[in-house]
């Protein structure tokens, strides 16, 4: 129906070495297909609710959710008063997710440019950890990566991850088996994949503590200290994590491996 979830996917758990490996291989998937791409009715946010529950009734420890949703194809949907992390259908069912155990990584949104400008739901959760995107090469936040505030006044995104030409699986019928995408489809998995490292080194961790983990030690970006633009900045896994490890100073690995990766045409 669209490559969409599948280029979601490889970000995670690609393992072709030599060309591509994702943050998370090794961990363990359950996939739910919950929008229907030949429209946007309200009803592919009671699939997403319904595919969350599935995940929780599975044992799902994190959710990845590259949708969100603002305005819908009949006219209804949501206005930006509804941004105040308890109107939204999709953001009272994240919450409980939150509650039960689970931590929501959601995508900020692709807005920022558009008439609308902010996150969409359920990224305006207040413990659903928000993800905005920036570029691979200079952390520049991306034009359109949507910005908070909350209706409430609270920050969103939570932190911010590449998502510009982002190496993904081509998943089409093509010589090439890897192309490039952007958006915050494609930075929120890659904070996905940090909080699945993070529940391996630490598996007591709750949602909260690895959310706070996570904007603790990211790099801030923009404004000094959070921000509706970069929220607490960049994602940094190894500092994260608390681990002691050394960083080496250059990459012996050969492109494009692993993902994120520089471009060579210096964009």
């Amino acid at each position: 129906d669209s490559i969409h979830g599948t280029q979601v996917l490889s970000v995670l758990a690609a393992f072709d070495p030599g060309h591509m490996i994702g943050v998370a291989p090794h961990a363990e998937y359950l996939l739910a297909t919950t929008e229907d791409t030949k429209n946007e009715l309200p009803i592919d946010e009671d699939r997403w609710i319904a595919g969350l529950e599935w995940a929780d009734s599975l044992g799902a420890d994190i959710v990845n959710t590259s949708v969100g949703w603002n305005e819908f194809e009949d006219g209804s949907g949501y206005t930006y008063t509804d941004l105040d992390g308890r109107s939204a259908l999709s953001t009272i069912a994240a919450e409980i997710a939150i509650a039960r155990g689970i931590v929501v990584v959601v995508a900020a949104g692709n807005e920022a440019a558009a008439t609308w400008h902010y996150v969409t739901v359920p990224a305006d959760g207040p413990n659903v950890i928000a993800v905005g995107a920036v570029g691979l090469k200079r952390p520049i936040i991306a034009s359109f990566s949507s910005r908070g505030p909350t209706a409430d006044g609270r920050i969103k995104p939570d932190v911010v991850a590449p998502g510009v030409s982002i190496i993904v699986v081509s998943a089409a019928v093509s010589l090439e088996e890897y192309t490039r995408n952007h958006g915050t489809s494609f930075a929120a998995p890659l904070v996905s994949g940090v909080a699945a490292l993070l529940k391996q080194v630490h598996p007591k961790w709750s949602p909260n503590e690895i959310s706070s983990a996570l904007k603790t030690t990211a790099h801030d970006l923009g404004e000094s200290g959070p921000d509706t633009t970069y929220g607490w900045g960049l994602v940094n896994a190894l500092a994260a994590s608390g681990l002691c490890a050394s960083v080496p100073e250059r990459s012996v690995a050969f492109s494009p491996f692993p993902n994120p990766l520089s471009f060579k045409d210096g964009r």
